[in-house]
C-alpha cells in the first residue's frame, strides 16, 4: 500500500493542539477533531465534530508539495466529503428535532426511512454479509429447519433475513418492521435476488402487538438488533403480546446491548442488564437463557432465549 496522504484542515478560529484520524488511504488532520479512527465509510459518525466550513490544506506526506497542484481529482474527491459533512451535521439538527417533537417509535420509524433511503445497507448497522450471515448461521445451529416457520421482527433491508428466506420454504419466512421505506427495499431486495418463488411475507408494523399474525403460531422468532434501540415500556409490550404467536416449542431469540444498569447512548441506542429481562420473562412466564457466549458478534450484543413455561399461563 502507497504512504498515506496527509489532510490538514484548519478553521481561523481554532487554535486546539492537531489531532488526527484515519480512514482507508488517507490521514487527515484536524485542530478540531478528537482523534479516533475510522474509515471512510463511517465518515458520517464524527460529522458533528467537525469545525463549521472547514477551510482544508492538502499535502503530500512524504514530498510535501500541495495536493491541488499535484493531484486535482484527489483534493476534490475529499473535499466532496468534507461537504457532505457538513451538510450532515446540518441533517443531524433536523434529526433531533425530529425526535424532540414527535413521540419515539414515531421519530425512529421517521429516522430510519431517512437513513434507508441514504443507505440500505449501513441503516441496518452495515456489515451487510458479516453480521448477516451470523444471524443466520446462529439460528439453524440451534435447529432450524426448511419446514420450520419463523417470524423476524425488525427484519430491516433484510441483512439476514435474505439467508433465511433462500433456506425456508415457501411462505416460511415473515418479516415485519417499524420502517416503510426498509420493507419497501426488502421488498425490492428479494426481487433482485429472485426469491419471489419463496413468498416471503414483509409487513410494515408500528408497535409489538404483533396482531398481524393473530391466529398463527412461529416455530422460531428472531429480533436482532430491535431491543437495543427500544425504551423499556417497548420491550414490555413484546414480551406481553409474543405468547400469543409462540407455542411450547418455539423459542425467541433476541439480542440486546448489556450494561450494569440501564443507560442512552444518543438518540437512539440503549443498554440493559440481564436482569431486566429476567424480571420481565419471569412475569409473562417464560423460561429465559443467556446464550452470549455462543453469539460472537462484532460489536459486542449479546444473545437470548426466550421460550414458554410449561403448564397454563
Amino acid at each position: 500500500m502507497s504512504e498515506p496522504i496527509k489532510v490538514e484542515l484548519s478553521h481561523p478560529k481554532k487554535t486546539l493542539r492537531e489531532r488526527r484520524f484515519v480512514c482507508d488511504s488517507a490521514v487527515l488532520f484536524s485542530p478540531a477533531v478528537p482523534s479516533t479512527e475510522v474509515r471512510l465509510s463511517r465518515f458520517e459518525d464524527v460529522a458533528d465534530l467537525l469545525p463549521p466550513e472547514p477551510r482544508l490544506s492538502f499535502a503530500s506526506s512524504s514530498s510535501g508539495y500541495h495536493m491541488n497542484h499535484k493531484n486535482h481529482k484527489l483534493a476534490s474527491l475529499l473535499e466532496n466529503v468534507f461537504k457532505r459533512l457538513h451538510r450532515k451535521s446540518k441533517g443531524d439538527k433536523q434529526t433531533d428535532r425530529l425526535y424532540q417533537t414527535k413521540d419515539y417509535l414515531n421519530a425512529y420509524s421517521q429516522h430510519t426511512d431517512i437513513r434507508v433511503e441514504r443507505d440500505p445497507h449501513a441503516a441496518v448497522g452495515g456489515m451487510w454479509e458479516e453480521i448477516g450471515k451470523l444471524q443466520f448461521d446462529f439460528i439453524v445451529n440451534r435447529g432450524l429447519q426448511s419446514h420450520h416457520r419463523l417470524l423476524d421482527i425488525g427484519c430491516g433491508t433484510l441483512r439476514g433475513g435474505r439467508h433465511f428466506i433462500k433456506h425456508l420454504n415457501s411462505g416460511n419466512y415473515s418479516g415485519i418492521d417499524i420502517s416503510s421505506k426498509a420493507i419497501e427495499y426488502a421488498m425490492q431486495l428479494v426481487e433482485q435476488e429472485g426469491l419471489s418463488k419463496k413468498q416471503p411475507r414483509l409487513l410494515v408494523g408500528r408497535d409489538l402487538r404483533f396482531r398481524e399474525f393473530d391466529g398463527e403460531v412461529f416455530d422460531y422468532l428472531l429480533a436482532q438488533s430491535v431491543f437495543t434501540h427500544l425504551k423499556h415500556e417497548h420491550i414490555r409490550e413484546c414480551f406481553q403480546s409474543i405468547s400469543r404467536i409462540m407455542n411450547h416449542d418455539s423459542v425467541f431469540f433476541f439480542t440486546f446491548a448489556e450494561a450494569v444498569e440501564f443507560k442512552q447512548t444518543g438518540l437512539k441506542d440503549f443498554h440493559y442488564p440481564f436482569s431486566f429481562f429476567q424480571s420481565l420473562a419471569d412475569e409473562f412466564r417464560f423460561n429465559l437463557k443467556n446464550c452470549s457466549k455462543d453469539y460472537e458478534h462484532p460489536r459486542g450484543q449479546h444473545m437470548a432465549m426466550l421460550s414458554k413455561l410449561e403448564g397454563p399461563t
